[in-house]
């Protein structure tokens, strides 16, 4: 099946390799048709867009494609009455229809011309060619068509799921139970989950858990999860998240990430620690970051990733490292929190 996704437009690739990096994870064959702006088109395995629903952190929404078109009403008119759709039952539908613009309006349309005038025109159109199997109804539809226009073009399809960020938020800040200041985005943290493609059922570690932002993350999605903090206070924190939120397959313990008291694991995930609130001082955190990728090198499965993300200010320092210690670094990621804070995520692996 092809579908479309609208993604959110934090950065300009992460939000796309993040929903690749599910499809891997997940083993489900897809092929890339097109990535424009905001916008990703794929090919993929019937029924594989569930995985993309249930684990995306910045995915706006998933769409059947019904066509592509070239944003003219001639075009848009076309395509319409080549559309095909099947129902199911022997009953009529009820349908809205919804157009976004992701940039400015394209030069062949007129600039007066609204969204709400093209939602007119092609509800029009379709009702016109399914008037048998539907009617208009703007409240609760039962079938939501959506168009994007990107580039010139009108993206067009069905809704098969619309992302609501409140269980991010809730799970964000002070709405945790044991909340801190350094503790990570919720979404940042799915978002550094995902991008590990790993196979459902591998073990996760945190060496740097604090208040489990990453721990609770992975084990909603029903990932073995390990975490460890020098700090007693840190463990106690990410305990009570971690069960608050249901969050049952977990093991936490206190160790220092400089001297890891495991042998192999599986994959690591972690935000170390940086900054002012950091009880550490810059060269203390250099000599952090040297040792604790030092362990990395030495306890992480073959061809397996470490994703870390560090301050902006220290990537330079960060690349000495992984190149003296012959790490492989798969990508590299520039990643805008506010004025004064750049972060960068790394997903690296050992030679």
């Amino acid at each position: 099946m092809r579908i479309f996704c609208i993604l959110a437009g934090i950065h300009p690739t992460l939000p796309n390799d993040e929903i690749l990096g599910i499809l891997k994870s997940s083993d489900i064959s897809y092929s890339v048709i097109e990535k424009v702006d905001n916008c990703l088109i794929l090919d993929l395995e019937d029924n594989g867009y569930r995985e993309i629903i249930n684990r995306a952190a910045f995915c706006k929404g998933v769409y059947t494609l019904l066509f592509k078109c070239n944003l003219d009403f001639n075009s848009i008119k076309t395509a319409i009455n080549d559309m095909e759709m099947t129902f199911q039952e022997p009953r009529v539908y009820s349908f809205s229809v919804r157009i976004e613009k992701i940039k400015k309006m394209h030069k062949n349309l007129s600039h007066s011309l609204s969204s709400v005038q093209l939602e007119s025109y092609i509800g029009a159109l379709i009702l016109t060619k399914f008037k048998n199997n539907l009617k208009v109804d703007l409240v609760s539809p039962e079938l939501k068509f959506k168009g994007i226009i990107v580039n010139g073009s009108l993206i067009f399809g069905i809704e098969l799921h619309k992302s609501n960020s409140k269980e991010f938020y809730e799970r964000s800040g002070p709405n945790r139970p044991y909340f801190h200041p350094c503790g990570m985005d919720a979404k940042f943290a799915r978002l550094m989950v995902n991008l590990a493609e790993i196979k459902s059922g591998a073990v996760i570690y945190d060496p740097h858990c604090g208040i489990g932002s990453i721990l609770i993350e992975a084990g909603i999605l029903n990932y073995h999860v390990i975490g460890s903090d020098i700090s007693w206070k840190m463990i106690h924190a990410s305990k009570i998240n971690l069960n608050y939120y249901k969050i049952s397959n977990f093991m936490i313990f206190r160790a220092d990430s400089q001297i890891l008291p495991i042998k192999k694991i599986d994959n690591i995930i972690t935000d170390p620690p940086y900054g002012r609130s950091s009880p550490l001082k810059s060269s203390s955190i250099f000599k952090l970051y040297k040792n604790f990728l030092s362990q990395c090198k030495d306890i992480i499965y073959n061809n397996n990733k470490i994703v870390f993300a560090t301050p902006n200010i220290y990537g330079n320092y960060i690349e000495e490292i992984l190149k003296k210690m012959d790490f492989i670094i798969v990508r590299k990621y520039d990643y805008y929190i506010h004025r004064s804070l750049i972060r960068n995520l790394w997903i690296i692996r050992v030679k």
